[in-house]
Parts: structure tokens; sequence; C-alpha cells
């Protein structure tokens, strides 16, 4: 069974996807005729806020959004759509201090409690940094953050390779936590690149330095295993005066990308026979 790091196939449209909930692998080629598109998959697409310059997405067709957590408190009557919560800081520092975690944990706590009635929350996205390492330490404190956050519909973005590994994986299907997919270039350094369901929602970070129709190869994968599926380009968080100009970028790629789906999606049930039409 291929897994993380296991080598990829050039060329040609193809993806390898887990279903952890069965232990099997599926191997997922695109035809990429828009005849194979799920229809019933919750899919929204979005960009991730920066916490400096930021500002909610404004483009057609995009209906979800991810935040800073310190940037939504400052944003709320901006963004009335679905958003995703971005959570660093002291949830991805093991050393930080007792009382500075307890103090975020009570504020994340209560905002999340305050969308929970409008049912406008997507997820929570834990981002650990690649000084986060698998360590005992590390390893204790993940467990400690998602212990705290249980109950929430939780991601996880590892961008130290070193938590790629089955154990990790299984731990994370067991809690229900969503392994954040995300977009890396061929030889790039970082995490390995490999697309996994973990839970129900498969939430996938996107950046603009690919094309738009080169996604579709995995959104299709990911709509045949996840109920829910979340795309959201991010402009690399830059600062000062390239902040808007790439998030801008990210949200005309996010746009694109969303316009594309649903031109295909919609070719594809064109060209479906209706009831009673011979085959």
């Amino acid at each position: 069974m291929g897994g993380p790091g296991a080598p990829a196939t050039s060329g040609i449209s193809r993806r390898f996807f887990f279903a952890l909930d069965t232990i099997q692998m599926y191997s997922y080629t695109s035809s990429m005729d828009g005849n194979s598109f799920a229809t019933t998959v919750d899919l929204r697409f979005g960009i991730a806020v920066p916490e400096v310059g930021a500002a909610p997405p404004r483009s057609a067709g995009l209906s979800t959004a991810e935040f800073p957590l310190g940037t939504w408190k400052r944003m709320k009557s901006a963004w009335e759509g679905e958003l995703s919560l971005r959570l660093g800081g002291v949830f991805a520092d093991p050393g930080a201090a007792a009382v500075d975690y307890a103090r975020a944990l009570s504020e994340c706590r209560a905002e999340v409690e305050a969308l929970r009635p409008s049912g406008r929350l997507s997820a929570l996205l834990i981002e650990f940094p690649p000084s986060f390492s698998y360590r005992a330490a590390e390893r204790r404190h993940l467990d400690r953050v998602l212990k705290d956050l249980e109950g929430f519909p939780l991601a996880a973005a590892f961008l130290n390779g070193e938590w790629y590994s089955s154990r990790v994986i299984e731990g994370l299907k067991r809690r229900d936590v969503a392994l954040c997919l995300l977009d890396l270039l061929p030889g790039e350094p970082g995490p390995p690149s490999v697309d996994i369901a973990t839970s129900s929602l498969v939430y996938m970070r996107c950046t603009a330095r690919r094309a738009p129709a080169a996604w579709i190869p995995r959104l299709e994968g990911a709509c045949a295993l996840a109920e829910r599926v979340r795309v959201i380009f991010d402009a690399g968080f830059p600062s000062g005066a390239d902040a808007a100009s790439a998030e801008a970028s990210a949200e005309s790629s996010a746009a694109a990308l969303s316009r594309l789906w649903t031109e295909r999606r919609g070719a594809s049930a064109a060209d479906r026979p209706g009831p009673g039409a011979p085959r």
C-alpha cells in the first residue's frame, strides 16, 4: 500500500486517497470529461484571511473563509458567511505558559459557542509549524489540545513531515480530526504531498501557484470520500504592501476554481440521460 513518501506518478492526473474508516486505499484517475462529478457533497471555496491587511472574500462563488482567531474578533460584522478559525500561537506551542494557554482556550471556546446557533463554523484549523517536531513534548501537547477542543469540528495542519505516519493518521481518524491537505510543488521542502481522508471533512489549503484546472482531479477524489470538502486558498501571508495584492491573487484563484467546478458539474448534469432515456 502506498502512503506518505510513496513515489508520485508524473504526467497523468492520478492521486491516491486513503479512506481510513475502512483502511482501504482508493486509486482515483480523473477522466477530466465532467462525467464523474459528485453532486451531493457539501463543497465550498474560500480564502485564508491574513493577520494583517485582512479583508473578507467578495468574489461570487466564494462562500467560506478562514480567519485567524484574533482577526475574526475584529471582523465579525464584515462577514456573514460560513467560516473556519485558524489557531496558532499557544495552541501550537508546547512551551506556552499554562495561564496563557488557559486564556486562549477560554477565548476560543467563547467564540465557537457564539457561532454554534447559526451553524456557521466549518472547522477549527490548528496549524503546527515546521518546528513542531514528533517529540514527546509535542505529542503530549497535541493530545492536550485535541482533548480540550473535543466536540468541535477540527482540522490539523502539520508543516513538519515527521507527523505523516500511520500511527498519527490512525489517531486523527479515531478522534474524527481532518488532516489538512497542503499544496506543495514537486521538490518543494515540507511535508509529503498526500491526499488522506481522516474524517467526514476534507480540508484543503491551496495556493495560487497552480492553474485552477490542476485541482479538479483532487477535488473529484475528495468528493468521492467526504461529506464536506473545504477548499481554501491562501496568499502565503506576506506583510507590507504585498499583502493586499497577494490576497487578491488568492481570491481570484479561488473564484476561478469555483467557476470551473460549477461549469463542469453543469456539463456533467446535461450529459446524463434522463429517466427512461436509452442507455
